[in-house]
């Protein structure tokens, strides 16, 4: 009887020590940076930089809707991108906006502020396909103005601009952005925007006060146009300024994107 006592113990023992095992072994499986979570078949993956090389630490954000302009919670993340700038989030089938940020803070939650890293995919919505991985590359710019951003999510006012955005064809165009400045040097951050156009094209710009506003609509969110940008001025009058009265909206107004080239403000 006393020498099967032992061999009871060194039963339990024995399995306790494989549990434990079996427990440390499954820590080794956590997803690491830019690679595929083992439980998904389906997402968006790519390469993320900044400068022109690749940036780690930084989280793509992927959304359902565009209707909190992309400045809120997101439905999905990544983990943080890997030394090469690769990540990976994997998703369910459907279409997603998708974002890219990486805070001067180290942070993956709260507001972009001046310093912090940042874009939009140029191309949304992006359809994920079932068994199928999007590749989405990106190039981060910094925010130096985060007026850019609190004027897209400020709340609405009795005053303002309403129009469409379309392409040289006349067709409407989604995902872009009109902007109104307080002075005709355009060449800078505009104090307000629209949020991103839907897929009528149709816009609306809240301003706190009348006055004289001068326009223009961009795809990309970065401080000046780029050579080739969807870019566009209002030509409803010759220096692209339009005269708001307080409690009134000016609607109507129509922005023609076409390729930018250079002294296109001038």
């Amino acid at each position: 009887m006393r020498s099967g006592i032992p061999f009871v113990r060194r039963i339990v023992v024995t399995s306790l020590v494989c549990l434990f095992a079996i427990s440390c072994a499954g820590t080794e499986t956590v997803q690491p940076p830019g690679e595929a979570a083992v439980f998904g078949r389906q997402g968006i993956k790519g390469e993320l930089l900044y400068q022109g090389k690749p940036l780690k630490d930084a989280y793509v954000y992927a959304y359902r809707s565009y209707s909190t302009n992309l400045l809120g919670p997101a439905d999905f993340a990544s983990v943080p991108s890997a030394s090469d700038g690769t990540y990976t989030i994997e998703l369910v089938e459907g279409a997603y906006f998708i974002v890219a940020r990486k805070r001067a803070t180290g942070d993956n939650t709260g507001p972009i502020v001046a310093g912090d890293l940042y874009t939009v995919h140029s191309s949304n919505p992006v359809a994920v396909a079932g068994g199928e991985y999007a590749v989405v590359d990106l190039e981060l710019v910094k925010m130096r103005d985060p007026m850019f951003f609190q004027s897209m999510s400020r709340e609405e006012t009795s005053t303002g601009i309403k129009g469409i955005i379309v392409d040289s064809e006349g067709k409407p165009v989604p995902w872009v952005f009109a902007m109104a400045y307080t002075s005709s040097d355009m060449k800078r951050v505009p104090e307000y925007t629209s949020i991103m156009t839907d897929a009528d094209g149709k816009f609306a710009i809240f301003l706190p006060q009348g006055g004289t506003y001068w326009l223009a609509a961009r795809k990309n969110i970065r401080e000046r146009p780029v050579v080739g940008e969807p870019y566009g001025l209002y030509k409803g009058s010759p220096d692209a300024s339009v005269v708001v009265t307080s409690g009134r909206f000016v609607e109507g107004v129509k922005i023609t994107l076409e390729s930018y080239r250079k002294g296109i403000q001038d």
